[in-house]
């Protein structure tokens, strides 16, 4: 709250160094960076914010970039700690991107609207006999509509499908 009340972050180093080059930071070697920080650096250790490590990102097609940070004292700085940050960032930022401006996590291919209301009932627990009965079509008709849906989106099974579907915003998993 005191960050954001006295708009530390245009004097965060940190926040400095990560929209400079996008890459992973240690607290402590950011610190060394920028000696003239000391006062921020002795603010954020009377918030027990001494040992930690920040990693921001953009898409290469957007101007976007964020910066997550991961602090405590259990989290020891190893070439793993490094590379499991630097995987999951991107993935991060996807996901705040996609809640700021309201749109799916993933792109999809082109479904009908048939194969939407297939994934739908599918999504909503139903057999594919259950989804025949409901849409008045056969059995092999639902099943071969699930087939060119698992075909379109990559995937090999229906819950793969169904978790793309609720990434997307097709389908939610209550009433159909």
């Amino acid at each position: 709250e005191l960050y954001i009340l006295k708009g530390m972050a245009a004097a965060d180093p940190l926040v400095k160094e990560n929209f400079r080059l996008y890459k992973f930071q240690n607290w402590k070697e950011t610190e060394k960076i920028y000696p003239e920080s000391r006062d921020f650096f002795e603010k954020a250790a009377g918030f027990g914010l001494t040992k930690g490590y920040s990693h921001g990102t953009r898409l290469p097609v957007s101007s976007e970039g964020s910066m997550f940070s991961f602090a405590g004292d259990s989290v020891e700085l190893l070439p793993r700690t490094e590379r499991i940050i630097q995987i999951l960032v991107p993935h991060l930022h996807q996901a705040l991107l996609s809640v700021i401006h309201r749109r799916p996590l993933v792109a999809l291919p082109h479904l009908t609207p048939r194969e939407i209301e297939i994934l739908k009932w599918i999504g909503a627990g139903k057999s594919s006999w259950e989804a025949s009965i409901i849409l008045g079509i056969s059995e092999s008709t639902v099943n071969f509509h699930i087939k060119k849906i698992m075909d379109k989106l990559s995937v090999g099974s229906r819950t793969q499908a169904i978790g793309i579907a609720v990434k997307a915003g097709l389908v939610d998993l209550g009433i159909p």
